[in-house]
């Protein structure tokens, strides 16, 4: 049975996850049970009772990872609104190595600071030139999963102008700060549909700065203004004021007189003159606010979760891959009934992807055969693997649920 991806009409296009299995756990495990090859050979209730026990234990797993995660961000949680009561362990680097696992486990990736760079000199989608001051952190910490491509128009030319580009952007970012002179804190955020261009609009110190071609956009018509301005209103009125000036330090010897109707003539120019530096200044101000307001927006709309939250979606969704992981894994083997190589194993998972759900991923076959051998519900023999039957499985799985209480 094929079934219809609903992300695939999307505008965007997907062009990498990684490992990230873009499914929810629970409608993978309805396609799986109403597979038509699993049909044949297995009880769809009994595989059903499978997934719900390695749904369970890996729930059980991530909770404990959770309480441990918690206490350690507690001391360098900017949010908490808790005691101390004893003294807090500030071991910075700890943490960090806990946070990098927690990200593999839930399929992201580090941006490394070449990326970053790199991304720091594309131009914005904003219009604008950001410079992030990486001097104000301690640490710096970035994290992606999933990239994808879409579509935006840009106008230019006061909108007569229109051009389609293509836009690369992260599906996910997950970010971790410690500033410099903040204590021991720790700003973690998670944001969503970052353009690859604009990571430095992550940042909390980032400085807005026009491009070229903007500073000329106000530049120019300020100057063609005054311009105006002098030649039309002031140029006599200042050839007066020079020779004035002239005579009265000798290097004239014509007599100037600057009567009233003059200087009346001299103030309006002034004022006039003014009048479109001061407008032209303002064009400048709204610009830039303009682009803070778009920044803004951008922020507030892509922001996902802060600080303990982000824990929480991460530790969540590392759930979700885990079991999406053993699941599927337990799903194929049982599907094709015979012992399968790890490549074969990965190659059938990939396909049953492409044909049935039309998505094409890379598949994390040996994070998949770790997990299920753990669990002892696959066998491997040879470089070949097997999937126990789902009696015996569950069988094995309840004597490992019942492992897990045993008093130390």
């Amino acid at each position: 049975m094929t079934r219809d991806n609903t992300a695939a009409a999307n505008v965007a296009k997907k062009i990498s996850g990684g490992h990230f299995i873009p499914f929810r756990k629970r409608d993978l495990i309805h396609c799986c049970s109403d597979d038509e090859l699993l049909g044949r050979n297995v009880d769809r209730p009994q595989f059903a009772a499978v997934c719900r026990l390695i749904e369970s234990i890996y729930h059980h797993q991530f909770h404990e990872k959770l309480e441990a995660l918690k206490n350690q961000y507690a001391p360098f949680d900017p949010d908490r609104d808790t005691y101390v009561i004893d003294e807090p362990d500030t071991n910075h680097p700890v943490f960090q190595q806990r946070l990098r696992e927690l990200m593999k486990a839930a399929n992201y990736r580090e941006i490394t600071k070449q990326q970053l760079q790199l991304a720091l000199h594309k131009d914005s989608l904003l219009k604008v030139r950001l410079q992030v001051d990486f001097d104000a952190f301690e640490d710096a910490l970035l994290f992606y999963r999933g990239e994808t491509e879409f579509e935006e128009e840009l106008r230019s030319w006061f909108g007569l102008r229109r051009k389609k580009i293509t836009v690369p952007a992260f599906d996910r970012v997950v970010v971790m700060l410690r500033p410099k002179g903040t204590g021991a804190g720790i700003v973690l955020k998670l944001f969503k549909n970052v353009p690859r261009a604009d990571l430095e609009m992550l940042f909390p110190n980032p400085t807005a700065h026009m491009k070229p071609i903007d500073k000329l956009m106000i530049a120019v018509p300020a100057v063609v203004s005054s311009g105006v301005v002098l030649f039309t209103k002031l140029g006599a009125t200042l050839l007066l004021v020079g020779g004035f000036i002239s005579f009265w330090l000798g290097f004239s010897d014509r007599e100037v007189t600057i009567d009233q109707t003059s200087l009346i003539a001299l103030g309006a120019g002034l004022a006039s003159l003014g009048a479109v530096l001061w407008r032209e200044f303002n064009k400048f101000k709204n610009r830039k606010l303009a682009f803070m307001k778009a920044l803004t927006e951008n922020l507030y709309f892509k922001n996902l979760d802060n600080n303990q939250g982000v824990l929480q979606r991460l530790i969540d969704s590392a759930e979700e891959e885990e079991c999406k992981e053993a699941i599927l894994g337990y799903f194929m083997l049982l599907r094709s009934g015979e012992a399968m190589t790890s490549a074969q194993l990965d190659a059938a998972v990939e396909t049953w992807f492409s044909e049935q759900l039309q998505c094409e991923l890379d598949f994390d076959i040996a994070d998949s055969l770790k997990k299920l051998t753990a669990l002892q519900i696959v066998r491997a023999h040879e470089g070949s693997y097997s999937a126990e039957p789902v009696n015996e499985a569950i069988r094995l799985m309840d004597v490992y649920w019942d492992g897990i209480f045993v008093p130390a």
